[in-house]
């Protein structure tokens, strides 16, 4: 039963994305920081897509399911940092520190037996303490974009932080959720796609106001 409903769920929220992502190489191609936004968009889509083949039944999905999760997630931090204007010359060790970070995050999903679908014991809590971590660095970044800007360019990103902060609330949820019961709800899981997808129109009226981008 949960096979197709994550199937469904995760198969709406890949063709969200693409269609956003043909979007992005049509009309919008040159609008501001669209390449940065193009490169979450397709990373959000292809890992989608592999969760639902990997629901449907496609063997071998589940092996880069984690690979793509952590791209998904440096490719939508890396565009919320281009917002903020990174990499900028007096702030070098804290983009250095996300790209370690994000690069060990990727170390970790290549590794054989690290995969959160098999996972247990030491593996798991590492795992899903990463995955948390990462949550809350995606947050604190979509704070910091609106933060920091004033009120023409909140009203410009507005969407934007809310679209994302969304897709990275939802995954802190997800793994508080999983860190306390030491495993990942199905329900929860299987609602994760549907959310993913409704973030899309969030951030298209963003891409819309994206001549006021900072």
């Amino acid at each position: 039963m949960h096979g197709s409903i994550n199937s469904l769920s995760y198969g709406l929220a890949a063709g969200a994305f693409v269609a956003f992502g043909a979007l992005l190489l049509g009309g919008w191609s040159r609008r501001r920081h669209a390449g940065a936004l193009l490169l979450a968009c397709l990373c959000c889509a292809a890992w989608a897509a592999l969760i639902a083949a990997g629901a449907a039944g496609v063997t071998g999905a589940e092996r880069w399911i984690d690979v793509l999760e952590v791209a998904r997630n440096a490719a939508c931090s890396f565009f919320i940092l281009r917002l903020l204007g990174y990499p900028r010359a007096d702030a070098r060790r804290r983009w250095y520190g996300y790209c370690a970070g994000y690069g060990l995050a990727l170390l970790l999903a290549l590794l054989p037996g690290w995969q959160l679908a098999r996972a247990d014991g030491l593996a798991l809590s590492t795992l899903l303490a990463a995955r948390t971590v990462m949550a809350v660095a995606g947050m604190v970044l979509v704070e910091q974009l609106y933060r920091q800007k004033d009120a023409q360019s909140q009203w410009a990103v507005k969407y934007a932080c809310l679209g994302i902060g969304g897709i990275f609330a939802y995954d802190f949820y997800l793994y508080c959720d999983a860190l306390l019961v030491r495993g990942v709800s199905a329900d929860i899981w299987a609602a994760r796609g549907v959310v993913n997808a409704l973030t899309v129109p969030l951030i298209g009226v963003a891409v819309a106001r994206s001549a006021a981008w900072p």
